[in-house]
């Protein structure tokens, strides 16, 4: 996606998709919410009485419990657990009494016997059966290890000779091979990183299933089956038989539309366990829905390892795009399925009721006559509850598509931002030390957006809640749009970028309209960073004298933007950053927290960062650069000064400072803002300001040569110095209660403001 006209955006198609379809989609979202939320009561309920969760539940009078717990159904049930574990807020899972991990230790302790003996049974699939040892694994209940112990040599067997190879290994079973069971032994081989040869036996197989199945359909067979051809078409994707971008996928996916006009719910007809009593084992309708959603998922699942982001922006495309053309018939089946739903409940034992606010919800298998009472299946439960959590990111992740593509905002990709965040190099790590952590964080204050920023984000359960927003404030030049481009490539969002004349394109008198189109937007995106890049001009301060002369609407956007940036921060859905060269322009209101979560002063380089550039910019041009020397010579330089150093266009000149033969000595352009910023100190002084001057002289005191300082540090030194008495107020102030600053940076400024 490419950054739209920013004269048309947001408009009137952005305004009804968020009236019409994006609500539509946020409403079904918040069913499933629901839903899973019943399903996490059912699975509380459920394993209350014994410690394990039962096929059935409550347990009909014909129910069998001597075997011990279903290996499978735990596995299942645990696997769900861990899903929905993901997705409950902690309020929820205490009120009901959810406890995944509790759980899995409980279970682990069910099953080491079996584990021990290498004997896994399972009355469904047999003993050792791939299937149920694919389920284990998923459900961390074995080793990868282990898992290869227990499934040799059946697995082996049913990779070389698909036909004849038996992933169910119950010595009653004549139903023949199966496409739903050998998919489980593919997707168990995949985990254990069996090599790729190994399965093309099996591709193969499944690619002859899947021709097989596609002429039964075009001459109306009736041996066409379409969970069948759903397994198949997985299978030789996951073998690589088949790939993502094959013609044929889009040939399967419009057979299996059509078949919902014979069965909504792809019903099953061929059955994977059969024995010569009659008794047969269909799939569930949710095995194949779930199998659905994997194959539309596969370009961004099998893309997860690279590390090429414009590669996995593409890929994620490929799955909106198959997801959207799919939109409609797994809207029909995930209608059919909430509508098979019940509301688990018994007046007669209350463990049986609700649970918290939220009665248990479960489901039965379709293929058996439901009970007269309400009951569940625990197992077909799970399967539904794993449906539901990957359709409901599925139309997360196409509602923030398709609102990214209609919105029109200035956008970058991931794959578009040059600097990744190992890329940064720390400007103030020796001023800023952060805490020791394994990995170990950036320096400065690089390592406390890490912490606070990404770190929760991509490990998903830190020991410190994420933050949402940041205001980053400094000199020109100082890596401001560079950090946010960063945060967003680290976490493989886009990054948003909001400027003044995305407020003013439509003159001053829209101003507040397209404010609230912008926001209207903003507040139902997702998984992006969006920058408000230099939009002091419309959140002024209220409190400066400046601020009675401006006219017209300008003075009515600043309590505007104060709920805007309140409701946006609320949300908690995007990470918003501002960006600003002069943060005492910005009304105190704005700059608070409840909207800003914290805030970051960006320097030029010290001299640790400074060294760091030079070295890679001499590195890359093959340039004999005296780091040490250039680095002390260099203070204040910013970035493309630095590389410019670096690569030899400044030399040290016989004064021992930098000199250019056309340019004359080096002075940084930092340094007239430096200078500019003194003459305008006067009267009452904002802490922005003062904190900014107090590290930029600290920069200057860094400088430890023989030489002393080179002429225009100098004079910016007695400058600051005739201020001494604003800084020592502010030093006090400003950096009293910093107990983790730099000992040594302390006392330089120390000295020289006591000197």
């Amino acid at each position: 996606m490419q950054a739209g006209s920013v004269g048309n955006w947001p408009g009137d198609d952005v305004a009804v998709y968020l009236v019409r379809e994006h609500r539509d989609i946020r409403d079904r979202i918040s069913t499933i919410d629901q839903k899973l939320e019943g399903i996490a009561v059912a699975l509380v309920a459920s394993r209350a009485d014994k410690g394990y969760w039962e096929p059935e539940w409550p347990p009909g009078d014909h129910h069998d419990a001597s075997n011990g717990p279903s290996t499978s159904t735990q596995a299942m049930c645990l696997v769900a657990s861990e899903g929905l574990d993901t997705r409950l807020t902690p309020e929820c899972r205490g009120r009901i009494g959810f406890n995944h991990k509790g759980w899995l230790v409980e279970t682990q302790q069910h099953i080491a016997e079996h584990i021990e003996s290498r004997k896994i049974p399972s009355s469904t699939y047999g003993l050792n059966s791939p299937v149920v040892i694919n389920w284990l694994l998923r459900a961390s209940l074995v080793t990868r290890e282990q898992a290869q112990n227990l499934s040799e040599p059946t697995l082996s067997a049913c990779l070389e000779d698909p036909e004849n190879g038996k992933p169910i290994t119950r010595e009653d079973n004549n139903a023949g091979s199966h496409a739903f069971p050998l998919l489980g032994a593919v997707q168990l081989a995949k985990t254990l990183a069996i090599p790729k040869k190994q399965l093309v036996s099996t591709g193969r197989w499944f690619e002859q299933r899947i021709h097989e199945q596609l002429s039964y359909e075009r001459f109306n067979d009736f041996k066409f089956d379409a969970a069948e051809l759903t397994f198949s078409v997985l299978g030789a994707l996951e073998c690589q038989q088949m790939h993502w971008s094959d013609v044929r996928l889009r040939d399967f996916l419009e057979v299996i539309r059509g078949a919902q006009k014979r069965s909504v719910y792809w019903r099953p007809y061929r059955p994977f366990v059969a024995t010569r009593k009659g008794f047969c084992l269909l799939n569930l309708s949710v095995e194949v829905a779930a199998a659905l959603l994997r194959i539309i998922q596969l370009p961004r699942i099998d893309g997860d390892a690279r590390k090429d982001l414009k590669e996995q922006w593409y890929r994620d495309s490929v799955v909106h795009r198959l997801f959207s053309e799919n939109a409609e018939a797994l809207f029909d089946y995930y209608a059919w399925l909430i509508a098979q739903g019940k509301r688990i409940t018994d007046s007669g034992n209350a463990r049986h009721g609700q649970i918290g606010t939220r009665d248990p919800v479960g489901w039965f298998s379709e293929n058996v006559q439901p009970a007269a009472s309400p009951r569940m299946h625990t197992w077909a439960t799970a399967q539904v509850a794993l449906f539901l959590i990957e359709y409901n990111r599925l139309l997360a992740q196409a509602a923030r598509f398709e609102l990214l593509q209609r919105s029109r905002f200035s956008m970058k990709e991931p794959g578009q931002i040059k600097t990744p965040w190992a890329g940064l190099e720390a400007f103030d790590g020796g001023r800023v030390p952060v805490e020791t952590t394994d990995p170990p964080l950036m320096r400065g204050t690089l390592g406390l957006i890490e912490r606070d920023f990404i770190r929760p984000r991509k490990s998903g359960n830190a020991a410190r809640p994420a933050k949402w927003s940041f205001l980053l404030y400094g000199p020109p030049g100082t890596s401001k749009t560079a950090i946010a481009e960063s945060v967003a490539v680290e976490l493989g969002w886009p990054l948003i970028t909001i400027s003044p004349s995305d407020f003013l394109t439509e003159g001053m008198d829209q101003v507040e309209l397209r404010a609230k189109k912008i926001f209207d937007v903003l507040q139902h995106l997702s998984e992006a960073v969006v920058l408000f890049d230099e939009i002091d001009e419309l959140v002024p301060d209220r409190a400066d004298p400046e601020f009675r002369k401006k006219e017209g609407v300008i003075k009515f956007m600043t309590p505007s933007m104060l709920v805007k940036l309140n409701d946006l921060r609320r949300a908690e859905r995007i990470i918003f950053v501002m960006a600003t060269n002069y943060a005492e322009r910005v009304d105190a209101a704005i700059r608070r927290k409840g909207r800003f979560d914290v805030h970051f002063l960006t320097t030029p380089f010290d001299l640790q960062g400074r060294r760091q550039i030079l070295t890679k910019a001499a590195n890359t041009a093959g340039a004999t650069t005296d780091i040490e020397l250039c680095a002390a010579a260099s203070v204040l330089a910013v970035f493309e000064e630095l590389r410019a150093i670096g690569s030899g266009e400044w030399a040290l000149g016989r004064t021992g400072w930098l000199e250019n033969p056309q340019a004359g000595p080096f002075q940084p352009a930092m340094a007239s803002h430096m200078k500019s910023r003194l003459n305008d100190l006067a009267g009452t002084v904002g802490d922005t300001v003062l904190e900014e001057l107090l590290c930029l002289i600290g920069l200057l005191l860094e400088i430890q040569s023989p030489r002393g300082f080179p002429q225009w540090a100098q004079n910016l030194l007695e400058l600051a110095g005739n201020k001494k008495s604003l800084f020592l107020d502010g030093f006090d102030r400003i950096f009293a209660e910093r107990t983790n600053l730099d000992a040594p940076w302390r006392a330089r400024m120390e000295a020289w403001l006591r000197s």
